[in-house]
């Protein structure tokens, strides 16, 4: 499998980029067998932690890059950021999250997940999603208008390349209909939204990769990721989403969201891509709507209905991935 892109950079080989993944997530558990005292485990300036593992995985994922595609700049979550100024002008960049999860490695509960995303004029192409301490090893992945796949194994499958891969369809579902599937954290569960659906069922799950990949192979519906995020948080996921047949929905600001913002959003997202149904009103979607679909603005302020990837502010907003929506 090829990503291909007009210009001058040379075609993209997800399954390099599966073996990278993989390769640093043997490094990751080759930390996570060891005596926690070893680790060296400390606190980054936002209160997160980082250990020895988070460390080795991005010097190991960005030098194989860096190696195979010289000419694709890198934004890595534990790496020195290279200055806007100097990738800006690159049609492709890449957007690397080493070890996401890191406070459930710390636990040792085996909910931690490594990313590598690639943007193409910061829209996301490619993603991969390995989770290596499952109990089964699991490497999620997915490529522009090629679809989403899951490998599942470890050590057993090195060779035989992607062969054994299985695709994987996003859940078809209303945002009306009872008993929806939300992987939620089990840290800071979004209280607010979880009580505006009707009977939801909810799953804790630790790293937000692994809610995201929850969606796209549809174990669950939905996960609304309501706190703050960096783009290596989203970038790798949303491809797959998107290619499970899922959405990803921005939301702005700082307030209390819930199921009727999603359905006028969704609205929105839809009438975007199929104009002739932008006279149906939001609030054939959300009940209590108001939003115009025929305006470019969401239900919670936001004007803008995609996220975007290599920007000078690497921070990204709230958003909510989306199974098959049919409302």
């Amino acid at each position: 499998m090829h990503l291909e892109r007009d210009g001058e950079l040379p075609a993209v080989k997800v399954e390099d980029v599966v073996d990278i993944a993989r390769a640093a997530g043997d490094v990751i558990m080759g930390v996570y067998s060891t005596d926690p005292k070893t680790w060296e485990s400390r606190s980054k300036s936002d209160d997160t932690p980082v250990t020895k593992a988070d460390v080795m995985a991005d010097e190991l994922i960005c030098s194989r890059l860096r190696s195979a595609y010289p000419d694709i700049p890198i934004i890595s979550e534990e790496s020195e950021k290279l200055p806007y100024e100097e990738r800006r002008g690159h049609d492709y960049c890449w957007v690397v999250d080493p070890l996401d999860g890191t406070k459930e490695f710390v636990k040792r509960t085996g909910d931690f997940a490594l990313m590598i995303g690639l943007c193409f004029h910061g829209k996301p192409v490619l993603g991969v999603v390995h989770a290596p301490a499952q109990e089964t090893p699991k490497t999620y992945y997915a490529a522009s208008g090629q679809g989403a796949f899951v490998l599942e194994g470890g050590r057993e499958l090195c060779g035989e390349g992607l062969g054994k891969s299985k695709r994987i369809s996003a859940r078809t579902f209303g945002v009306r209909d009872s008993g929806l599937r939300l992987a939620v954290s089990s840290s800071r569960p979004p209280r607010e939204f979880i009580a505006s659906c009707d009977s939801p069922v909810t799953s804790s799950i630790g790293s937000a990769a692994l809610k995201a990949v929850a969606v796209a192979d549809g174990t669950v519906d939905m996960f609304p990721c309501l706190y703050s995020t960096s783009e290596w948080d989203t970038c790798a996921p949303q491809v797959l989403v998107e290619e499970a047949g899922g959405v990803v929905l921005p939301l702005d600001g700082t307030g209390d969201v819930g199921m009727a913002d999603v359905a006028a959003l969704h609205l929105l997202l839809r009438a975007e891509k199929a104009p002739a149904a932008a006279a149906v009103s939001a609030e054939s979607a959300a009940a209590g709507g108001d939003a115009s679909v025929g305006t470019k603005s969401s239900p919670t302020g936001s004007g803008e209905l995609h996220l975007s990837y290599n920007k000078a502010d690497l921070l990204s907003p709230r958003c909510v991935f989306l199974g098959r929506c049919t409302t």
